[in-house]
């Protein structure tokens, strides 16, 4: 009777753990889903010790597959050292060189120009964010060399400098698409719309209910400017997974959508291969950062 019941209970402990692998590797960019191909996501980099900025943290992806990523270098048992960007290279799935970056210690907002060359810095609480008293920093984002100053003061920048930017009759969500012939907007009723200015032509690409967060739009235009994708993040207890769409930017018909697992978090902005090809996220890690490649294939699910 004895071996019966350790025999039983062997057996329960392992369907338990079969039970719980299976569910664990089910998950979004875990090995079963990536076996299957169910989300899209094909590969996952590591960067250790680094904090991604909430909002934008990750230039689009060049030609020969690096990109920069700028937030806070982290020390182990010693928190925020310093802010910092990190060159990586996606490909060979490395980290090719960090380099301090001069801003106050209330640094934590980054705005890349959209050939990824540059970024903005800035503080969203502090005047006097970069050195001498200046507003806001413009870096190379290739080393993080400094090319300029900002004097004047945006608590909360979202384009680049000199890049297409709507007129002032749209909101400070909007931006351009489809070099400069649609415009992303969000409307009175916080539904997310493409507009035509030219002949008046408006899609909603996604309503308010649709949306489910609160937050101003995270939007994300592809280097090309012919995919909008829209980032869904939602803290605390969750009832629907992290995920993105994405549309065309001319027409607004919608080429992807992926809904993640419920304990997948989306931790700032996502980038675009220069090909259009496929979106990388970030999340965090125990003090690391993951970044996730998904293929973007049509309605992805």
């Amino acid at each position: 009777m004895r071996h019966m019941i350790t025999a039983a209970l062997a057996l329960a402990v392992l369907a338990g753990g079969s039970y719980w692998f299976t569910s664990w590797a089910t998950n979004t960019c875990q090995p079963l889903d990536r076996l299957w191909g169910a989300s899209g996501c094909v590969d996952t980099l590591e960067v250790a010790n680094f904090s991604p900025l909430f909002r934008d943290t990750m230039s689009p992806v060049g030609a020969d597959g690096q990109a920069s990523l700028i937030g806070w270098q982290l020390e182990q048992n010693e928190g925020w050292s310093g802010p910092v960007l990190v060159r990586i290279d996606l490909d060979s799935r490395r980290e090719i060189e960090r380099f301090p970056l001069p801003m106050a210690q209330e640094f934590d907002h980054a705005v890349f120009s959209a050939d990824g060359q540059r970024a903005l810095l800035s503080c969203t609480t502090k005047r006097d964010c970069a050195e001498g008293g200046s507003a806001a920093a413009i870096i190379s984002t290739v080393d993080g060399t400094q090319l300029g100053l900002v004097d004047e003061w945006e608590a909360f920048p979202r384009i680049f400098p000199g890049d297409p930017r709507p007129d002032v009759t749209f909101t400070p969500f909007a931006m351009v698409a489809s070099q400069g012939r649609t415009v992303i907007e969000q409307d009175d009723a916080q539904n997310l719309v493409l507009i035509e200015p030219d002949d008046g032509r408006v899609v909603t690409l996604a309503t308010r209910e649709e949306r489910s967060d609160v937050f101003a739009p995270r939007l994300v235009i592809s280097p090309d400017q012919s995919r909008v994708a829209l980032m869904s993040s939602f803290p605390g207890r969750k009832v629907v997974g992290d995920g993105f769409r994405i549309w065309d930017g001319l027409t607004g018909a919608e080429i992807a959508s992926v809904t993640a697992s419920l304990d997948y978090a989306i931790s700032s902005n996502a980038a675009w291969s220069w090909d259009n090809a496929a979106i990388f996220n970030i999340r965090k890690s125990n003090g690391n950062v993951l970044i996730d490649k998904f293929v973007i294939s049509p309605q992805v699910q």
